[in-house]
């Protein structure tokens, strides 16, 4: 029963972050910079910069962006087609591919 309950209690705190971006630490928006940088920013609103990893995953269907801040800690990023507008997301799609970052 208690591990059912700290399922549960993960389950709860991923969707908070990840799905209703309700927890202070999601990241509600990002900015590619021309200089190959990412800035994630997340619903505090205090910039975060980093470079795109070459672990990046990028699919019709979703891109995976895997992050190192300039502070040397990881994050990964979900982005999937309905989260932005269809030409949006296949600049983002190409921009990735082409600059070798996925």
């Amino acid at each position: 029963m208690a591990g059912a309950l700290g399922v549960l209690l993960a389950f709860g705190f991923v969707l908070l972050r990840d799905a209703r971006l309700r927890y202070g630490k999601s990241w509600v928006a990002f900015e590619l910079t021309p200089q190959g940088c990412i800035l994630l920013i997340p619903r505090t609103g205090d910039p975060v910069q980093g470079k795109i990893d070459r672990s990046t995953f990028v699919s019709p269907y979703l891109a995976l962006l895997n992050i190192t801040t300039d502070f040397g800690k990881r994050h990964s990023v979900v982005i999937m087609p309905d989260s932005m507008g269809e030409a949006d997301f296949r600049r983002l799609r190409v921009r990735l591919r082409w600059s070798g970052q996925a």
